[in-house]
């Protein structure tokens, strides 16, 4: 099962999904305090979400799904966390450059 956090409008939504049929199992509303900051309702990434996991793919030079992809702020900066078992890659959420790839968990 996924667990996928979504702005519906402006308020923070979780959804539940099935991770063989991609059926959604349910969605529960957020607190925005459960995610930390607001930041992310602001804007949508400007790269695709399918195009952000082959990037990684590439990068990675495999073809594993990726267990979390996390869309973060650092320093107000927007960028695609892209979490496989081994490695996470990081992607810059407007340009969709490369920023980089280190051991996941670090």
């Amino acid at each position: 099962m996924y667990s996928v956090d979504l702005a519906k409008g402006r308020a923070p939504l979780q959804v539940y999904v099935d991770g063989v049929t991609g059926k959604v199992l349910g969605s529960k509303s957020l607190k925005e305090r459960a995610l930390r900051a607001k930041a992310w309702l602001r804007e949508n990434p400007g790269i695709p979400l399918k195009e952000a996991i082959a990037l990684a793919q590439r990068t990675l030079g495999a073809q594993e799904f990726p267990q979390e992809v996390a869309f973060p702020r650092p320093q107000g900066r927007p960028v695609l966390q892209v979490d496989c078992s081994r490695e996470q890659v990081l992607l810059d959420a407007r340009t969709r450059a490369y920023l980089g790839k280190w051991p996941t968990g670090r």
